[in-house]
């Protein structure tokens, strides 16, 4: 199966994309290796778009399995966006973004083995997990079940964004939580924050049951 690295957060700064690439070449020497970058490969900002296409194309030169994160999100869809303004979705970044998306380069997430990788974390939640009464019957449909497997959470919300429409919210995708400036209580997967990882892993609630969450944000 070979060696399986995870980059975080490179937002277009070249040095951290160089040395990620480096580090990998010494570790994995001659082995098979795959790399998943957890998201914000690029920044996305006017001022950023030349490093930002130097991260862009070292990566898929490297061959990297690309997630997206909050900062490919408004390239993407501009109804998955900031809560405040400062994307630039007018540039040869964010187009090659789209192109590379609606040609399926970039997932939401990915499984290795029990281990699911997001950008930002998959977190308790009602909108997530189903909603029941004291008598176990079922008043809020789960989108993503709680015993999830972490391929089968890999295969439902990679199917979600591939899927999503205009028409119906998905929380799981769409809720911004209030620390980061939006009006949720718990953040999606693009958006969930550190401090709600400790509040909730505080209260035993922290997300899927069945498997381990790698993320970044």
């Amino acid at each position: 199966m070979g060696l399986t690295f995870v980059v975080p957060d490179i937002q277009g700064i070249p040095d951290r994309i160089d040395s990620a690439i480096k580090a990998i070449d010494i570790i994995a020497g001659d082995s098979e290796r795959t790399v998943v970058q957890l998201g914000d490969l690029v920044n996305l900002t006017e001022r950023d778009q030349e490093n930002d296409l130097y991260a862009l194309q070292r990566a898929i030169d490297e061959g990297w399995i690309r997630l997206i994160g909050n900062h490919e999100v408004p390239a993407i869809t501009p109804l998955l966006t900031f809560p405040f303004s400062g994307s630039y979705t007018d540039s040869v970044v964010a187009a090659q973004i789209a192109d590379d998306f609606t040609d399926g380069h970039y997932k939401a997430a990915y499984a290795v083995g029990d281990t699911l990788i997001t950008h930002a974390g998959v977190l308790e939640g009602k909108w997530s997990f189903g909603a029941y009464d004291d008598d176990g019957n079922e008043i809020l449909p789960a989108t993503l079940p709680r015993s999830s497997s972490a391929s089968d959470a890999e295969r439902i919300i990679n199917g979600l964004v591939d899927n999503f429409t205009t028409e119906v919210r998905e929380p799981l995708l769409e809720s911004i939580p209030l620390i980061r400036g939006g009006r949720d209580s718990v953040g999606g997967i693009f958006w969930a924050d550190f401090g709600e990882h400790v509040r909730q892993s505080a209260l035993g609630q922290f997300g899927l049951a069945n498997c381990y969450q790698i993320v970044g944000h």
